[in-house]
């Protein structure tokens, strides 16, 4: 199951150490996409967005005993980016070492494994939404800390301590000319946490959680969130002719500064919420059919005015696999909104598959922003209806080392992103993508 596989995940190559042995071994892969967007949702920057994005990564893992060492480059550049484009250090990162870490692994009794990690990181734990690595977007999340995680049978408990990365380079003019800059590393902020994994009486999983972020003015201004997170999520998988089911919700509460601003001093009290819903039914026989319900909600800030912070803040989580593609559109992300939403998955033959989600979106809080765009309306007046979002995509793999991707997002505008006061005004935005990766055999010495 995919909790299963948190460690796989969060150290590339630690899967195949597992499966293959000790040894030093070495992963390399590029992905080509062009992407567009017509009719920017963005106030300011012009009237669309296009660029052709490419990412090569090389990762070297070695095993001997319970010593275990990683290092993963990833190099992220952009090329014919629009002038006004919205790209920046999540999308270019030129020869930066995401991953470089020491650890140690191995038995501790009869019934117990530990694993211990420091160094840069790319962790996700449980889906991701709080914690994970991006995989559609150019640059993952990384950090610099420790993990250190245990497992007995089919339960795990990960404990953390990480600083996340600050991507650079941090202007346009840099990303635009793929100028190199290492990623900087601080304890300016800081995330402590715990992640429990294990099963349930009937064979689904069950995830609890707890996050600390601590987060302090350094190199760049910030808004000094201190903040706490707990939550937690029951998972049945899918599997053909049954039912399955997600359910993850998160409480939040703390302190942030009303702005960035070093000499802002207003500190307001926070406490938002936030969940995530998904009922699906999968059909035998062919094309192997799901069609699933889904519900998304992130609370906002109903009272700019107040010393209190309602909108819910989701740390280093990505939403490709939720809320539909990213990287240049992003229009949808886990903040002040509520969406339910439908989703067809079809897989016609074992290399062509298949999905397409019909969502809308609303407004938690009027007052607030709209998390993707930035459209927001203090005084309330443009209604909470930010619109409807269809989105599809077609992924085929004509051969094992290669894969071909290709989608489309489309967000018919409500009346909010209509009517609000620096709405864009560009019209409904359209987006597509068309991708191509190409993975080497794994190298082994």
């Amino acid at each position: 199951m995919l909790g299963g596989f948190v460690a796989v995940m969060a150290f590339p190559g630690l899967g195949a150490w597992a499966a293959e042995g000790e040894g030093l071994a070495l992963d390399f892969s590029h992905r080509s996409r062009f992407e567009a967007l017509h009719n920017q949702f963005r106030p300011g920057l012009g009237s669309g967005d296009h660029g052709y994005v490419l990412r090569t990564r090389a990762a070297l893992n070695y095993a001997r005993g319970g010593l275990r060492l990683g290092a993963e480059v990833l190099d992220a550049r952009a090329y014919g980016l629009a002038p006004h484009s919205s790209a920046d250090g999540n999308l270019v990162d030129v020869f930066e070492p995401l991953v470089a870490f020491v650890g140690w692994e191995g038995a501790i009794g009869d019934e117990r494994r530990l694993s211990l990690r420091a160094g840069r990181l790319t962790p996700s734990f449980g889906a991701g939404r709080l914690v994970g690595r991006n995989g559609y977007r150019n640059m993952p999340n990384a950090f610099t800390g420790a993990l250190a995680e245990v497992t007995a049978e089919d339960r795990r408990l990960q404990l953390f301590a990480l600083s996340p990365q600050r991507r650079l380079p941090g202007n346009f003019e840099d990303v635009r000319q793929n100028h190199w800059a290492l990623d900087e590393e601080s304890t300016d902020a800081r995330l402590l946490g715990a992640y429990a994994t294990m099963p349930s009486g009937a064979g689904d999983e069950l995830e609890a959680y707890a996050f600390v972020l601590r987060e302090r003015d350094g190199s760049a201004p910030t808004r000094n969130r201190r903040l706490q997170t707990v939550g937690g999520r029951w998972l049945r998988a899918p599997a053909p002719g049954a039912w399955d089911g997600e359910l993850e919700a998160a409480v939040q509460w703390g302190e942030v500064r009303a702005t960035a601003a070093a000499h802002d001093g207003a500190v307001l009290k926070a406490r938002s919420a936030f969940f995530h819903g998904a009922a699906g039914v999968s059909a035998e026989g062919p094309w192997a059919p799901r069609f699933a319900l889904l519900l998304d909600y992130a609370s906002g800030d109903d009272n700019p005015t107040d010393q209190r912070w309602g909108r819910f803040d989701a740390l280093f989580g990505p939403v490709r696999g939720d809320l539909g593609p990213t990287s240049l559109f992003t229009h949808v992300l886990r903040g002040n909104f509520l969406s339910p939403a439908a989703r067809l998955e079809l897989k016609p033959t074992a290399a062509l598959s298949a999905q397409m989600t019909l969502r809308g979106v609303w407004l938690d809080a009027e007052r607030d922003a709209q998390v993707g765009s930035g459209v927001r309306d203090v005084a309330g007046e443009s209604g909470d209806d930010v619109g409807t979002q269809l989105d599809a995509r077609l992924v085929w793999r004509p051969a094992p080392r290669w894969t071909l991707d290709g989608g489309i997002a489309l967000f018919n505008h409500g009346g909010f992103m209509r009517r609000a006061p620096n709405a864009s005004g560009q019209g409904d935005p359209a987006y597509g993508y068309f991708s191509v990766t190409y993975r080497a055999p794994t190298f082994r010495f």
